[in-house]
């Protein structure tokens, strides 16, 4: 589960999920609650944890933290979006 304390950084993070996961044509179940984003991934055609599904994690992470960097050095009042 992935915490945003504003809605620009989760609306970016998940616009940003959506556009990678149709390059890669693999697809997360994702969760949207007030400031949190859930993303499940399971491959259910072979029915298991497959290396697309640890990659796409990967990603999430890697996402998640280039999304906080870039608000917290664009100077621009985060509480605007609140």
């Amino acid at each position: 589960t992935f915490i945003f304390n504003d809605f620009r950084k989760m609306y970016d993070f998940i616009s940003d999920l959506l556009v990678h996961q149709e390059k890669i044509g693999h697809h997360a179940k994702i969760i949207i609650d007030h400031r949190s984003v859930s993303v499940e991934t399971f491959t259910k055609d072979v029915n298991a944890v497959t290396e697309l599904d640890i990659d796409l994690v990967k990603y999430c992470d890697t996402l998640y933290e280039d999304v906080s960097y870039y608000y917290a050095a664009d100077n621009v009042d985060d509480n605007k979006f609140q």
